[in-house]
């Protein structure tokens, strides 16, 4: 399991990042503040979707969420 917001380096080399639900919910202020930061950055998203996940971010929105507020993986980015 991965840690609460870091990155593992598989053995081909690729980087994979994760943050968990609780975290982005924090960091975004709510989680119809996340949901909305979705649909503005033109995912959409929905108050109801972002309850159904699990403790970890799906792998589809996390890529989005790294194109969308990029400064909120900058410390991962180091390791």
């Amino acid at each position: 399991m991965l840690a609460a917001q870091g990155c593992v380096k598989e053995p081909c080399g690729v980087i994979i990042f994760s943050m968990k639900k609780r975290t982005a919910i924090k960091k975004a202020k709510g989680i119809a503040a996340l949901a909305r930061l979705f649909t503005d950055g033109g995912h959409p998203c929905t108050r109801q979707a972002v309850q159904q996940w699990g403790p970890d971010l799906p792998e589809v929105r996390l890529y989005q969420l790294r194109e969308i507020k990029p400064e909120w993986f900058k410390s991962q980015s180091a390791r």
